[in-house]
């Protein structure tokens, strides 16, 4: 008896006080690595290794429509497409917890616009239930449209992007600055991080870009001066304490209830003999 009440103790300490494993955060200071992914740009083999590697063999991945450029995501979309049975899909509205219901990968790209809290809530939840997230912003000087206004796109994608940033607690920010200028570059060698996302890459396309700071580097582009800083980073968030579905309740409680029976009958046959 002491022994299956010790069992059902032990399941139900596990079923109340377990975790999920948190998703991957990955923050990035350029989408331009995304131009190759295809024919467009030769598909360089390192940058489609470093994305399918974020899909982390996710079946549906939910891409952001809000954003100053869709080119931006028009290669992920393809990308993400060419393997059987992806489900890919864009979404113009709000990030809430029934559009990240099922995803195993979120891309928010050069974001257009701040989050609200209650989208910060429902990616919050999703990252640390075990989603991953691809959050990029854009080199600070960055306009689509000429002429450009002041306060540049970039800056824009960047403040909206640090202010989730935040309401994570994450540690990653952009720093909104410009690096990796001009034209389509090339990192390697001391320019690539050391990471289970980045093992065995041995280059990676990108362009104008801004630095991020804090989480894991992963690669490098220089500055003005030659100094090599990071334009993507990553990083793991703290998980979230798993709350029992009303069926392990039920399981629970009916052994409560097995034992308890057991009990009696066991107390009842020492009072008879």
């Amino acid at each position: 008896m002491r022994r299956m009440l010790a069992v059902l103790a032990f399941t139900a300490t596990a079923m109340l006080s377990g975790t999920a494993d948190a998703g991957t955060l990955v923050v990035g200071g350029d989408f331009t690595p995304t131009f190759s992914l295809n024919a467009f740009d030769a598909g360089d083999a390192g940058n489609r290794l470093f994305y399918d590697r974020l899909r982390g063999g996710a079946m549906r991945v939910v891409i952001s429509q809000r954003t100053f450029s869709t080119f931006a995501n028009e290669n992920l979309v393809r990308f993400f497409g060419e393997t059987p049975g992806v489900q890919v899909v864009q979404t113009p509205g709000d990030i809430t917890a029934d559009v990240l219901a099922g995803a195993g990968l979120l891309v928010l790209q050069f974001r257009s616009d701040a989050f609200a809290g209650d989208e910060m809530t429902a990616i919050d939840r999703y990252v640390r239930a075990g989603g991953n997230l691809l959050l990029v912003g854009e080199a600070s000087s960055l306009n689509t449209t000429f002429p450009g206004p002041a306060f540049t796109e970039g800056m824009q994608a960047n403040a909206a992007a640090n202010g989730l940033l935040a309401g994570l607690n994450s540690s990653i920010r952009i720093v909104n600055d410009d690096v990796g200028c001009c034209g389509t570059l090339v990192a390697n060698g001391a320019q690539i991080g050391n990471d289970p996302l980045t093992a065995g890459i041995a280059s990676f396309r990108y362009g104008y870009a801004t630095s991020v700071s804090g989480g894991t580097a992963l690669f490098f582009a220089p500055d003005a001066n030659g100094v090599l800083k990071p334009f993507f980073a990553a990083e793991t968030l703290d998980a979230i304490a798993v709350v029992p579905e009303p069926a392990t309740w039920a399981m629970m409680i009916a052994g409560v209830g097995l034992v308890g029976g057991a009990a009696r009958r066991r107390r009842a046959t020492l009072a008879m003999t």
